[in-house]
């Protein structure tokens, strides 16, 4: 028996302030990318 799968789409809003303006944009694509997968949510 197969199991139906659900697909969801998730939009994340985030403005950079404070210190976190400093962040380059390629550390905080890998930041997201570790808190993902850590979190382990299936990437597509």
């Amino acid at each position: 028996m197969s199991q139906a799968l659900t697909q969801q789409r998730l939009r994340i809003q985030f403005g950079k302030q404070g210190a976190l303006r400093y962040v380059g944009h390629l550390d905080l694509a890998t930041t997201w990318e570790r808190v993902l997968r850590r979190a382990e949510l299936p990437l597509e």
